[in-house]
């Protein structure tokens, strides 16, 4: 497999670039998901298989974009991280059979957004996101929090 490296000359297409390989990898992904496209035998397998989806989708988007040991903070690679970490939770809590299980995957999704809220604000602070964007990430973690108390107050 190449690696997805850009030339400095086409330094414009970077977008187009990493939406494609943004989608080559979530080809991957799908192509190494055990049954993909063939009549699931259970539940239990369809939930692992989309939980497994949901967390390599996750850390794709939080993976270095900008090439060299640095994190580049694109909106929609936030906004995507969000979508999967909550597919990633809920994924999760189809398979939790206790309780406990339950809330941990709401608690790590919960986790995973108060990280990106401390990094986005930390990008406004740099004038890299607006107060709108920091704004969206914590309605986001107040949803998360919400669904977990939600699930904390249903009869254990």
């Amino acid at each position: 497999m190449s690696s997805c490296t850009l030339p400095p000359e086409e330094q414009l297409m970077k977008p187009l670039f990493l939406n494609s390989c943004l989608i080559a990898s979530v080809i991957l992904v799908a192509q190494a998901t055990p049954h993909f496209g063939a009549e699931p035998r259970s539940l239990a397998e369809v939930a692992k298989a989309k939980r497994d989806i949901a967390k390599e989708l996750f850390e794709i988007n939080g993976k270095d974009f900008g090439g060299k040991g640095e994190f580049r903070p694109l909106w929609p690679n936030f906004e995507a991280m969000i979508t999967w970490s909550k597919r990633w939770a809920e994924a999760e809590v189809e398979l939790g059979e206790k309780r406990e299980e339950k809330l941990r995957a709401v608690e790590d999704h919960t986790k995973r957004l108060d990280h990106l809220v401390k990094l986005a604000g930390a990008f406004e602070e740099g004038g890299e996101f607006s107060r709108l964007q920091v704004m969206t990430l914590k309605h986001y973690r107040l949803e998360a929090q919400t669904w977990l108390l939600k699930l904390k107050d249903q009869k254990k």
